[in-house]
Parts: structure tokens; sequence; C-alpha cells
């Protein structure tokens, strides 16, 4: 007999409870066999008895239960699964798990022994096995998960179906499609709706499945369970992703023809766990997932003839490509592909070219590493184009203008850069007195300033936005004028932020600029990587966290959720925060925006009355605490 430690050469852990549940097989070599045969045994006379056999395999389930806590390897997987696949049991588990779908009594309350839950980890573990995936697509699993993912079951067994999709996510069929895009934009729904909304009548099995047995209270309930409509919403966005890398077209027709398509704006949000914007984390995947897939679906004619229409998406694209997030770079290839078509590229310029136009000095990683010009980018996909495009014209400008000096001399070009330095000089000491004439003296600057000089054309430009900034100050009373003014704030701070991103000033002027014109994405944007570079004094700091606090909580999930539902239970039994996380529960800034929407919306009349879709079974009753 060999010891546990080397007893596998395939690298299953030595699990004693695994073998012991397999009729006390010995640790040997040849166990598999008995392992193996004690399985179909026991899946044998569940299949057969039904629901009254389920309590004979619940150490079973146990088992994969504490396997999925320890997040197994693939050699581990292989392992275990093995046995599973050698016995032929894929399909005996689809078979159990579509019978107990028609009677959902099969759901007793037994926390992580749930059985549906349990047996749809076991699918979502064999299919990161890819030689796997054949044998579950061919045992019926895909029918059943969607039948999960369309709500059959409790939102629960929703994203456990989801993370299946997501290992399965090269051969995802239609109805799969259609139903990761009912369930992605519904993810905070479902979960609010069917478990968060309702504090006193939570099921016992799904609150032991969430809390992993550490009850925390209401309030930590709530918690975990938005993380997990985070990672139903994140596994569902991926398998749409994965399908519009692997089979474009067929995939882009389907999403681009479901209703929620012109909702993809949505997915694109502050990830508030780690209170940021855009940014593609290990885990939550869903804000670079959604761009990489409208970058993907745009490289289709269907794709871009959908995108170009839906006004929320061209409007979320454009305020990506202006945002220096990390997935900025996925709405700025979307927005070339609209280019380069012709057929949706005069509609493109005007929705997306005055923006252009501002970044074309802008440099993106593209093409295997290398890096391009914005406007090198525009004069190749459209230089022939006959008819005028702001974007066009822009690119062109600065081509000549490059192209000009680098005919130059060095002292030539230092003439110029001089030159634009004293018309800086001058429109400083103008602009204390005389806003129109500073602005001027700028422009003059600007006008000049060589391309190579790039801190005096900074210069320039963000000391344009203070003079507009001051403008908008004295005209504070006409909202026209205010309005115009925030747009050539945005212009002239995005000028600048294409040159040198981050540019602490600018991206204060114009984050206060998006914050008057309700972009409350792309301000939240520019005040974090404002805050970032660590410039505030104690008078910034303060105007920094009011001027937050309206942008976080127009922005955060809790709100949206609150007037459509109401707020948590009865006004008698109110749960408290939405969000939380161990990041930030001990974050002050964090605690103070959920009490500033606690207390607003606690006596809001929801949108939507809920109640519950069905009373409890017996059995669920016997399980709630």
């Amino acid at each position: 007999m060999t010891t546990p430690s080397n007893k596998f050469k395939c690298g299953r852990p030595a699990f004693h409870e695994y073998d012991k549940f397999c009729l006390d097989c010995p640790l040997t070599e040849d166990s598999s066999v008995a392992r193996v045969e004690a399985l179909k045994v026991l899946f044998d006379d569940v299949r057969k008895n039904g629901k009254d056999e389920i309590s004979s395999i619940y150490p079973f389930l146990s088992i994969w239960a504490k396997l999925q806590r320890d997040f197994l390897q693939e050699s581990q997987i292989k392992a275990y699964g093995e046995d599973l696949v050698e016995a032929g049991l894929i399909t005996t588990i689809v078979e159990l798990m579509n019978m107990a779908l028609e009677d959902r009594s099969w759901l007793r309350p037994r926390g992580r022994n749930n059985s549906i839950f349990i047996w749809t980890i076991i699918l979502s573990n064999l299919a990161k096995i890819k030689e796997w995936n054949v044998i579950i697509i061919q045992a019926g699993a895909l029918p059943l998960l969607v039948r999960l993912l369309k709500g059959e079951m409790t939102w629960y067994e929703r994203r456990a179906a989801a993370r299946v999709f997501y290992f399965l996510r090269f051969t995802p069929s239609a109805e799969v499609l259609n139903a990761c895009m009912d369930v992605t934009f519904e993810a905070y729904d479902i979960v609010y709706r069917e478990y968060i909304k309702f504090p006193n009548e939570r099921l016992f099995y799904q609150t032991e499945l969430l809390t992993d047995g550490n009850h925390g209270g209401s309030d930590w309930q709530t918690a975990m369970a938005m993380q997990w409509a985070d990672h139903l919403r994140s596994w569902t966005a991926q398998t749409l992703t994965k399908a519009a890398l692997g089979t474009p077209e067929e995939a882009t027709e389907i999403i681009c023809n479901h209703p929620n398509f012109r909702r993809f704006n949505e997915l694109v949000d502050i990830d508030m766990t780690i209170y940021q914007f855009g940014r593609a984390e290990e885990g939550n995947m869903t804000n670079m997932e959604a761009l990489f897939c409208l970058s993907l679906l745009a490289t289709t004619k269907r794709g871009r003839t959908a995108i170009i229409h839906e006004p929320n998406i061209c409007n979320l694209l454009r305020g990506i490509a202006m945002t220096g997030v990390s997935v900025q770079h996925f709405a700025i290839e979307a927005i070339i592909e609209l280019y380069k078509d012709p057929d949706s590229r005069e509609k493109a310029d005007e929705i997306f070219g005055e923006t252009f136009s501002w970044m074309i000095d802008f440099n993106t990683l593209k093409r295997d590493n290398s890096r391009i010009n914005l406007w090198e980018e525009i004069i190749s996909v459209c230089g022939n184009e006959p008819k005028p495009l702001k974007a066009l014209s822009a690119a062109k400008i600065v081509a000549e203008r490059r192209e000009k000096e680098s005919k130059m001399s060095q002292n030539e070009i230092q003439t110029l850069s001089n030159n634009a330095k004293e018309h800086k000089d001058k429109g400083n000491k103008l602009i204390v007195s005389d806003l129109e004439s500073a602005l001027h003296e700028y422009a003059e600057g600007i006008q000049i300033c060589p391309y190579a000089d790039k801190d005096t054309r900074v210069a320039l430009l963000s000391n344009t936005c203070e003079c507009y900034s001051r403008l908008k100050t004295k005209n504070e009373a006409d909202p026209e004028k205010a309005r115009e003014y925030n747009k050539l704030i945005i212009e002239n701070a995005t000028r600048t932020q294409s040159i040198q991103w981050h540019q602490a000033k600018t991206l204060w002027k114009r984050a206060k600029a998006l914050m008057d014109e309700k972009q409350w994405k792309y301000a939240y944007s520019d005040f974090y990587y404002f805050i970032r570079q660590g410039r505030l004094d104690e008078k910034t700091k303060m105007e920094f966290n009011a001027l937050t606090d309206v942008v976080l909580i127009e922005l955060h999930p809790y709100t949206t959720l609150i007037k459509k539902y109401g707020p948590i239970g009865d006004d008698d039994c109110y749960a408290g925060p939405l969000w939380t996380s161990e990041e930030l529960t001990e974050n002050p800034k964090f605690n103070r925006i959920v009490s500033l929407i606690d207390e607003k919306f606690k006596d809001i009349k929801p949108e939507v009355v809920l109640e519950r879709s069905e009373s409890p079974t017996q059995e669920e009753l016997d399980g709630l605490h």
C-alpha cells in the first residue's frame, strides 16, 4: 500500500473522505475501479428511486462542495472527474438535474449540499477540461443550463449555470447566447428581487451557500448576494465575448437581434468593490468583456449597423475613448471599425468626429504592441473619402504641420517654441483682468507651438481651460452660456489629455464640467485619476469629497435598484447597505456614500411592487432561520 503523499500519479490529492465514501476503498493505485463501480451503483439508485434516495449521495455532494472551495487545479479536476467520466455519470447527472427541475422539493435545505447547485458546479469543473466539453454537450447539458438561466430554478443556480457556459464558451448555441443576453442585464435585478428584497424570508440553503456557514447578519448576506450577481453578470458577458471571438458573424447576428442589445452600455460601470471605473480586474471582467465584445461586433457589417443606430452605445464608446481608463483602446478600435465602413463612416463622424478631433494627437497601443498615432489611423482608413469629415480634417491638419516641422532646422523649431511661450506669458498676465484677451494669446500660442514642445502645448491648453472655467463661473446664472463653456472646457482638457494623459489640472476641470453635464461615469473616471495624482490640499479635498459624493450616489447600483423595487424589506425591517467588501469596510468614503444613499431613498415608493413568486415548500420552511 502506498502512502497518501505519492499514491496518485495524476496529481489528485490524498482526500480520504472521497475514498472512504466510495465503499472504503483502499488507498492504492488501482482503487479507481472500485470507486467507479460504487458511484455507478449509488447514482443508479437515485435515478431509479428519485429524491427518496438523494440522501445516499449527500456525502458525495458535500465532498465536491469542499473541492469547489479549494479551487482545484486542472490536474486535480482531471483526477476526480475521471471517475465520473469513466462511469458515464455525466448523462446521469443531467438526467437527475432535469428530474429536479420538474419537482422543486429536490431542493431540500441542505446548505452547500443542495443537489442542483452541486451538480451544476460539477459540470462547471468538468467543463474546464476541453476534451470533456464534447461529453458534457452530448449528455444534453446545454438545454438544461439554458432552463436554469431562464429562471426555472433559483438565482444562485443561474450563477453556476453561467459558469459552465463560460468554460463551454467556444461552443455556444443560439439558445445559450440568447439566455446569456437575458441574464447579463438582469443579474442585479434577479438577485435583488429573489433574495435581497425579502430579508425575513430568505431560505436557509441559499444563505448557507452564500456565506459558507457564517451567516453574519442580513447586511453581510446581502453583500455576498450582490457579489454573486457580479459573477453571474461577468460570466455571461464573457460567454458573449468568446462567442463573438470564435464565430463573429453568427454570434453578432444573435447578440444584435436581442432586445437587450440596446442596453449594452449598462455593462460598463463603476466597479464598487474596487471603487474605480472601467478597470479590468480578475474576478470581475464585465467592464473589459463588454467593450471587447463591442469591438469584435464592430468588425462585422451587422455589428456596425447595430452599434451606429444605438445612441446609448455610441455615447458609451465616445466617453470611454475620451477617458483614460484601462479599457479605452477597445472603444477606440470599435470607432475605427465604424470609420472603415463607407456605409457607417458619415454617421460615425457625426457622432465621434468632434471628440476624435480633440483627441487627434493620441497614441494608442494596437497591432502587435506597436504604438500608432490616431491621426495616422484616421488618414489610413478614410483618407480618400470625398465628403468632409471632422476627424479627417483634423488629422490632415496635424499631418501637414508635422510634415512641415519635420523639414525645419532645430533653430527654427526653437524660435517657434520661444514665440509660443511669449504668448503664454502674455496670457498669464492678462488672465486676472481680461479673460477674452488672455484666451486670444493662448490661441495664438497654440497655433504656432511646435508638436515637439509638448510641455508648452500642455500649458497653453491647460490655461485655456482655466479661462473658460472662470468665464463659466462669471456666467453661471445663464444656463446656455454655462453649457457652452462646459463644452469648451471638455474640448481643451481632452486635447491636453491626448498629449499628456492624467494631467492633474485639466482632469479636475474636465471632471467638474462632465459632472455639470450629468455625464457621471466619465466625471468619476477623471476624479479617480485626479486623486491618484496625490495633489490635494485641504480646500480641494473638501470640494473633491462633496463632488464625488453626488457622482457616486447617481452611479451606485444600489440607487437604481432601490428606485425600481424600493428599500430592502418593509419599513420596519430595513436591512442597510447593499454593497460592501473587505477592501472597503474600513473606508470612510465608502461608508459615507452608503449612508447617504440609505438616508436619501429609505422612504421612496418603488416603481415595481414585489412579492415572492411562490410560497416556500414545507421542507424549505423547516430550514428557515
